[in-house]
């Protein structure tokens, strides 16, 4: 195994921690519990979209755009930026259809079109149920 192939499976299991860890801090308070697993696909698209920087070797997307943008005055951080938006865009286009499939199979068991359970009056006199001892004394009952 070369030292590049050992380098990504390092970096691939990084992006699985960055994004397990984004998913237990957005889940630790109400307000940020649904951008629970939309944050955790961005910031594992992020980790782990390559980019090739020159000929031979490659990098995840977003770290060589903001490698290129604070240190490199010569290089474009353009084409990493645009393929690490493009990772974002589709992480978060696959959260969102996996939602709806998810609210799609939900509304689907719920049966929404059933009607609701129908109230009917209530019996008194004669055709009213035996309710007890409150019945019992007032008809007198042996």
């Amino acid at each position: 195994m070369s030292g590049h192939v050992l380098a990504w499976i390092v970096v691939v299991f990084a992006g699985f921690g960055v994004a397990a860890l984004g998913f237990l801090a957005a889940g630790a308070w109400r307000r940020t519990r649904l951008l629970r697993w939309p944050l955790a696909a961005v910031l594992l698209a992020n980790a782990v979209m390559p980019h090739r920087f020159d000929g031979e070797h490659a990098a995840p997307a977003l770290a060589v755009a903001l490698f290129r943008w604070a240190f490199e005055d010569y290089a474009d951080p353009l084409p990493a930026a645009g393929q690490a938006a493009a990772a974002t865009l589709g992480a978060l286009a696959i959260v969102l259809a996996a939602a709806a499939g998810r609210g799609l199979l939900r509304w689907r068991r719920k049966a929404p079109f059933a009607l609701p359970p129908r109230r009917t009056k209530r019996k008194r006199g004669a055709d009213a149920p035996n309710v007890g001892a409150a019945h019992d004394a007032a008809n007198k009952v042996q």
